[in-house]
């Protein structure tokens, strides 16, 4: 399958391994068996075990994180690898549809969600 829409950001070999960073702790950290960092070739379903309760928890959160209006996503986001995902966060803000979270802020939500856990 071809990315039709590919960044085109003159920043996306730098925003990218930040996005993938985030990405890859948002979603180890949800996920139903709870790792540091998830492996961006993982598949959401397949591999990790998502159900559609935690897709909908992890969307919410990343929404939330990146400061994306749900009333602007055209379109939901992929449910196939880590990768993907996170390359649609990339594109999201590239095109200033979202922004990049500090690193404070994606501690924040992975402390509230271990706690949520226990």
């Amino acid at each position: 399958m071809t990315d039709t829409h590919a960044c085109t950001c003159h920043d996306h070999d730098a925003l990218r391994p930040k996005v993938d960073d985030v990405v890859q702790r948002m979603v180890g950290m949800f996920a139903p068996e709870p790792s540091e960092h998830a492996h961006l070739d993982a598949r959401l379903l397949e591999d990790l075990g998502f159900d559609s309760m935690r897709l909908l928890e992890l969307a919410f959160n990343l929404e939330d994180l990146f400061t994306m209006d749900p009333a602007s996503m055209g379109e939901a986001p992929p449910v196939g690898t880590v990768s993907e995902l996170s390359e649609y966060l990339a594109e999201k803000v590239c095109t200033n549809e979202a922004t990049l979270p500090a690193m404070e802020a994606v501690e924040a939500v992975i402390d509230a969600a271990a706690l949520d856990f226990l």
